[in-house]
């Protein structure tokens, strides 16, 4: 059983958005990146992630002015400042994916749930994720797409690369890692076990709305790792498959596909599973 995401490398495009509203404190712009998917079998769909850049050093306690008219949950109202940009660019982001998909949902809130999950309306899924000075949101009809899970990272070095190595990888996973990673010539392992971080969490906030529970990074394994042509395209694909049964269609022995673009001149990465 294989799922995910197969995204055309030929066929992404970037477009600069159009500020309609007052910005709030710190914007610093907004695109989205439009995706062509190519899965096996299926009719080729799109998925479009929008993006906020921010100051990624906002700080004092958030005005109305930073807020941007968004509704305040309690534990963001508590929260330190860089927790509440990261709140608000987020939300931004949401906006702007969900006014894109239907301006009937402009004015959507999402709210957070118990387990600080986005509430999304019933009718669309929808994935968040930020990183200092950089949200990003995608939003798709509940009625023709099964799973959507986004997450950006950093290259992660030092001490939060030896603790991904401790938590999000086990031996076997990371010696395989590396034996693909020294035959495609790719001696640092640093953003490939980054990647394989963000894979993870992709995959859990794909399954989440469905299984509704919490499970960890051994429940999900490293079993496939592709190197992608530079063509402007996802960098790697890389395969994850289900250890132990979470739920639903998440079933021991199922394999899930998700495929990490990278952002030019940086060393942050998109991770996208969707289907």
């Amino acid at each position: 059983m294989q799922n995910g995401s197969v995204f055309n490398s030929l066929d992404c495009t970037i477009a600069n958005l159009p500020q309609t509203e007052p910005a709030p404190h710190g914007f610093e712009g907004a695109w989205a990146m439009l995706i062509k998917s190519t899965q096996p079998d299926q009719p080729v769909v799109e998925l479009a992630v929008h993006f906020v850049a921010f100051a990624s050093a906002v700080s004092g306690h958030a005005s109305g002015e930073t807020r941007a008219g968004l509704s305040w949950p309690k534990q963001i109202e508590r929260s330190v400042s860089c927790r509440q940009a990261e709140f608000v660019f987020g939300r931004l982001a949401a906006r702007h994916a969900l006014t894109q998909l239907s301006p009937a949902l402009a004015s959507a809130l999402v709210p957070i749930g118990g387990d600080r999950e986005p509430l999304w309306p019933e009718c669309v899924l929808g994935s968040i994720t930020h990183v200092p000075g950089l949200a990003g949101a995608a939003v798709v009809p509940a009625n023709s797409w099964r799973y959507l899970g986004i997450d950006l990272e950093q290259t992660a070095r030092g001490n939060a690369q030896r603790a991904l190595r401790t938590f999000a990888l086990d031996s076997a996973e990371l010696a395989l890692l590396q034996r693909l990673c020294e035959a495609a010539g790719q001696p640092d392992l640093y953003p490939h076990v980054t990647h394989v971080f963000s894979a993870k969490e992709c995959l859990y906030k794909a399954a989440f709305p469905s299984v509704r529970r919490f499970f960890g990074f051994s429940e999900a394994r490293l079993c496939g790792y592709e190197f992608l042509p530079a063509d402007h395209g996802p960098e790697v694909r890389l395969a994850l498959e289900i250890t132990e049964g979470v739920g639903g269609e998440f079933v021991a022995g199922s394999r899930w596909w998700i495929e990490v673009w990278r952002f030019q001149n940086s060393d942050t990465c998109l991770s996208v599973l969707a289907c």
